[in-house]
């Protein structure tokens, strides 16, 4: 078991669900696996509780007691919304440590300088889920259990574990019966007997609620830390007139970041890109890097990317463009700690893996970024070679 230590948890209760209906829905919503009868409700708004509607129904049979909006899972929207929140609160306290979405804690140790007492951390911490239009619970205990409870239940029973029912901890119902058995009831029961009388009884399991109980940490702390951000603008001597001369002035700042993703030997996470205008007003281009290829990138798969992303991007009212790129952390995606070329051998174009993976749009995108526009009339695919659909068009 590790030290235990005074932690503040922030729990933001159905976080997924928060982030994607918005802050104030008017109707009662539902996160399901999809919009028919069929679906599957995941989260479920606290106001559809009283109609007999829960997690695990089917859309089918909660709609049968009242009436809702059901909201489809987005997980790259979700993913970072929820990396903006850790880096609002990293801003504010530190360190922290997030082992699931929606569940944030924070060390206080070291804090107790800037905030003496909880509450006016709390109260900073308020202001920062409302500005990300969330709604959290918090709670201050000795270890991750006994502060997730405290936010949870403790307002209603003063901030005390001692009067919570067995049930709240995370171990084998049978452990637990046999506890009940013999005279245990609450948490405050199991955590005033000795770790002997208890290993004696109850084994492992039953240790491992005991030690729970008395505000032990199973695992130590692991910080979080943001990623390491990248930042560039480029503005042009003169204007721009086509997509094409948007991406030979990207080509360097990209190379140039490329260069930085092999220095710090972490991979890339995401890319943003911001084209500004004559009248002030900006475009902002996002470009989602799945995991499996942020960490194998090159410049001419990153350029073939963005071809795509340009299409609808106006070249001749752009007088300026900023590339901001955050790189992911030892441990959070890709392979951490890789290092490669930064125009390292790239996957050929009639590899299996590339032939199922990518349309045949996207190919040519490619191949007129790295050979030039006029380059690259038409593509002949022979179907013999590549009898894909997608390659026979």
């Amino acid at each position: 078991m590790a030290t235990p230590h005074e932690l503040l948890c922030i729990f933001i209760p159905r976080f997924e669900l928060q982030v994607l209906a918005g802050p104030g829905p008017a109707e009662p919503c539902a996160l399901a696996t999809r919009d028919d009868a069929q679906g599957r409700l995941l989260q479920v708004d606290p106001r559809l509780a009283p109609y007999g509607v829960a997690s695990g129904q089917t859309v089918a049979q909660a709609r049968a007691f009242t009436r809702f909006t059901v909201v489809l899972p987005h997980p790259e929207r979700t993913r970072r919304c929820h990396e903006e929140v850790l880096e609002a609160i990293h801003a504010v306290a530190s360190p922290i440590e997030c082992r699931d979405p929606g569940q944030i804690y924070v060390k206080l140790g070291a804090l107790k300088s800037l905030y003496p007492a909880p509450a006016a951390l709390i109260e900073r911490l308020e202001r920062v889920m409302a500005e990300a239009g969330l709604t959290a619970r918090f709670g201050v205990g000795s270890g991750r259990f006994a502060a997730r409870m405290i936010a949870l239940y403790g307002p209603e029973r003063g901030g005390s574990l001692s009067d919570l029912p067995l049930t709240r901890l995370p171990i084998p119902v049978e452990v637990r019966d046999a506890m009940v058995v013999l005279g245990l009831k609450t948490i405050g029961d199991l955590s005033r007997l000795s770790g002997r009388q208890v290993a004696d009884r109850y084994g492992p399991d039953g240790v491992l609620g005991w030690r729970l109980a008395r505000g032990e940490d199973p695992l130590p702390f692991e910080p979080w830390s943001p990623g390491k951000q990248y930042h560039r603008s480029i503005e042009p001597e003169c204007g721009y007139e086509t997509v094409e001369q948007l991406l030979f002035a990207l080509s360097g700042p990209l190379d140039e970041l490329l260069s930085s993703l092999c220095g710090f030997g972490e991979p890339l996470e995401t890319l943003s890109l911001i084209f500004h205008g004559e009248t002030g007003s900006d475009q902002r281009l996002v470009v989602d890097l799945p995991v499996s290829e942020a960490s194998d990138l090159t410049s001419h798969q990153l350029l073939g990317w963005l071809s795509l992303k340009l299409e609808g991007v106006e070249a001749g009212r752009v007088t300026k463009m900023s590339v901001h790129a955050r790189l992911s952390p030892p441990g959070r995606a890709g392979s951490p700690g890789r290092r490669r070329s930064v125009d390292g051998p790239a996957r050929t174009l009639f590899d299996r893996d590339v032939r199922e993976r990518e349309p045949l749009s996207l190919t040519v995108a490619r191949l007129r970024t790295k050979l030039g526009p006029a380059s690259v009339l038409f593509v002949a695919a022979d179907p013999s070679l590549c009898p894909e659909d997608g390659w026979t068009e």
